[in-house]
């Protein structure tokens, strides 16, 4: 397996002599999802009274009808955009795990990620809704025995300031603590989940996110490692106001499109290939006096 920095050289070995073609992908990926948002957007749709109209006219005046269309209008577009955007960006992984195999930039693989848009919706919003869920199940806990210790030391300390002080910074090492655990071992798997599905158009939603994770999280500290290697570039961005992440997110895209190749064995020759070819390769060639005899 590649080491990381063998990675990013890849990848800019990749890249040399692709860098416009990489720029003005991503430059026509971000313009796409920009004017779907401000497209998909309620407000263009259905105006709301301010609050002005509402004190003179009175809220009877408007009715529950247009808050309830608003919601549902908005809902209704979220979720569109949620769909496209996932979409979007598995079909941008289509792009970057074909040109790192043929160093050649196809734009129309973006389209492979409509291809399965149900599965593909459904696989990235449960392994996301996953994380959310367990960060908010922790942030739960901790705050109801945050609650619980305020209303005994409230009862039981004198020094009720001191005690709530040390509540609080003990609850905020203890959300650092599991809300980055979550991430460490989850994130990779969730990032990596675009290329799984991808890569394998035949693989169910659910079982995308298993066979994702047991591939990445033997890789998890790697794949951490991998993307702090970015950092610097990161900074770049800030100072160029954004404008150099058009040339680094295609780094980071192949970076990560040679890095899921490497775990998930596709570089690996099939046991019947090579079995095949050692076969071939053992064959003895017949004596030619013993083909005329035979003859």
């Amino acid at each position: 397996m590649l080491t990381n920095k063998q990675i990013m050289k890849e990848a800019r070995t990749a890249l040399k002599g692709n860098w416009g073609k990489a720029a003005t992908f991503t430059a026509g990926m971000s313009i796409f999802l920009v004017a779907l948002s401000l497209i998909l957007d309620a407000n263009h749709f259905i105006t709301l009274p301010t609050e002005e109209e509402i004190t003179v006219n009175g809220f009877a005046h408007y009715g529950f009808e247009i808050f309830f269309a608003f919601v549902g209008l908005a809902i209704a577009f979220s979720a569109a955009q949620m769909i496209i955007s996932y979409a979007v960006s598995i079909g941008s992984c289509s792009v970057y795990l074909d040109f790192v195999k043929t160093g050649k930039f196809n734009w129309k693989l973006v389209k492979n990620g409509f291809k399965k848009i149900w599965r593909n919706t459904l696989s990235c919003f449960v392994a996301n809704a996953l994380m959310c869920i367990a960060i908010a199940v922790i942030i739960g806990i901790t705050a109801g025995a945050a609650a619980f210790l305020g209303i005994f030391t409230s009862i039981a300390s004198e020094n009720k300031e001191v005690s709530y002080f040390i509540i609080m910074v003990v609850l905020c090492i203890v959300w650092t603590a599991a809300i980055t655990a979550i991430l460490y071992k989850w994130l990779p798997t969730a990032t990596l989940l675009l290329y799984k599905l991808a890569s394998d158009n035949d693989i169910k939603a659910i079982a995308a996110i298993k066979e994702t994770f047991h591939e990445v999280s033997p890789n998890n500290w790697k794949f951490w490692c991998l993307s702090f290697r970015f950092t610097g570039w990161f900074l770049l961005c800030i100072v160029t106001f954004g404008i150099a992440l058009l040339w680094i997110a295609p780094y980071i895209a192949a970076a990560a499109a040679i890095f899921y190749r490497e775990i998930s064995g596709a570089n690996d020759v099939p046991e019947d290939a090579e079995i095949l070819e050692v076969q071939e390769n053992s064959q003895v060639p017949e004596d030619p006096k013993v083909q005329e005899e035979s003859l």
